[in-house]
């Protein structure tokens, strides 16, 4: 766990199979949710990029 290199190799290769926007939709919450409990706070628009958690 934890590995999100990895995880955004799987997410890119899954992506171009091109779900259908609810399932895009229930990932991105599966996620989130995810996130949440590993307790990673959701960045702000204005927060530098480089300073994200390595999750975002």
């Amino acid at each position: 766990m934890q590995d999100y290199a990895k995880a955004g190799e799987w997410l890119s290769k899954a992506n171009e199979t091109k779900p259908d926007p609810w399932q895009q939709q229930t990932l991105f919450l599966q996620l989130l949710q995810i996130t949440n409990l590993q307790g990673s706070a959701i960045p702000q628009e204005t927060d530098n990029p480089a300073a994200w958690h390595p999750a975002w």
